[in-house]
């Protein structure tokens, strides 16, 4: 299968419920939220290790060679140093990426490997992912297969 054209709307609803579904129950995070904004995608939620710390992250969201790109682009945590977060916050994300052979960490992005995850669900294909971009509760996937 060969994506040849696509527009993709995915709400913030939507990604909220699969938030819900995919966090398994024994994951630190608590009250996660997804919120997307034109500035990009927000998470936030509290993170429960000894003591609960709310947080909130924002993510650009992009392509980079075909693959879904999420770029950490701020961090919000109430009594914690955020230079020390960045590594936290990004070593924990390898770490549960580490489990899914279609997302990837390098330095402070994420990258979702569309293809290999469709291929793992039984539809082999070709996407093409030519833009992502965020509005209002709103995030768009485009794909064609003219560059």
């Amino acid at each position: 299968m060969e994506i040849h054209a696509l527009k993709l709307l995915i709400t913030q609803d939507e990604l909220n419920a699969a938030a819900a579904r995919v966090l398994p129950s024994e994951a630190p995070l608590r009250d996660v939220k997804v919120r997307l904004t034109a500035e990009g995608v927000y998470v936030e939620g509290v993170y429960a290790v000894l003591m609960g710390l709310p947080f909130e992250t924002r993510w650009k969201v992009g392509v980079r060679e075909g693959k879904l790109a999420a770029r950490l682009a701020g961090i919000r945590v109430i009594g914690v140093g955020v230079g020390m977060l960045n590594g936290l916050l990004m070593s924990a994300v390898a770490e549960a990426a580490a489990r899914e052979e279609a997302l990837q960490v390098e330095g402070d992005t994420v990258l979702l490997d569309v293809d290999r995850l469709l291929a793992r669900q039984g539809f082999p294909s070709r996407t093409n992912l030519t833009a992502v971009r965020c509005a209002e509760g709103q995030l768009w996937i485009e794909a064609s297969n003219r560059v």
